[in-house]
């Protein structure tokens, strides 16, 4: 597949700032990359997956048959430059797609992890870890839920506790200073 210019230029901007290696790559061939190495690819647990799935059909089937039949009734309330429960609904419908194209692409975007491939003695995703004062478990970005105590592998703590065994101490540099933790367990539901 034929990548443009720009597009390359700024997969390489974005490998030099992350530090990632460059592909080993001619110069003719420069151009000619890949489209999944730029593609951003959403990596889920198998319940992440089947959570935006559930949530994406949800979406379609009850909430978007709702608003329709909202902006329905409001047409009927008369002039719609003056109506404002017509632009509300509109507004409504547009937050709503919107939401809907998101998590399309999430699940068009995605791979999901083999947990089984996933050390079980370490701290992983999909692990969940047992600290002083708190159990948590590791996901990605996507399905981190503070109210569920899914934390992210980028947060702070989850970047700390990464590769960790139980016994081991993990100091987290947060916006308060310092907080320091020792792993107690480390489970896989």
């Amino acid at each position: 597949m034929h990548i443009d210019r720009k597009t390359a230029l700024l997969y390489y901007a974005v490998c030099a700032k992350k530090s990632i290696s460059k592909p080993n790559i001619g110069f003719r061939d420069r151009f000619f990359i890949s489209w999944d190495i730029i593609m951003n690819r959403v990596y889920l647990t198998k319940n992440g997956y089947e959570t935006i799935r559930t949530e994406l059909i949800r979406l379609q089937t009850k909430e978007r048959p709702t608003v329709i039949a909202a902006i329905k009734k409001a047409r009927e309330f008369g002039d719609l430059s003056e109506n404002a429960e017509y632009h509300a609904t509109k507004e409504r419908q547009a937050f709503l797609e919107k939401k809907i194209a998101e998590l399309h692409e999430k699940l068009t975007n995605s791979e999901i992890i083999d947990e089984s491939q996933i050390p079980k003695d370490k701290a992983y995703l999909g692990a969940t870890v047992k600290l002083q004062d708190k159990k948590n478990t590791l996901v990605t970005v996507e399905e981190a839920d503070f109210d569920q105590k899914k934390i992210s592998t980028a947060s702070p703590i989850g970047k700390a506790l990464l590769g960790k065994r139980v016994g081991e101490v993990v100091d987290v540099q947060v916006p308060v200073g310092i907080l320091t933790y020792e792993i107690l367990d480390i489970s896989r539901d």
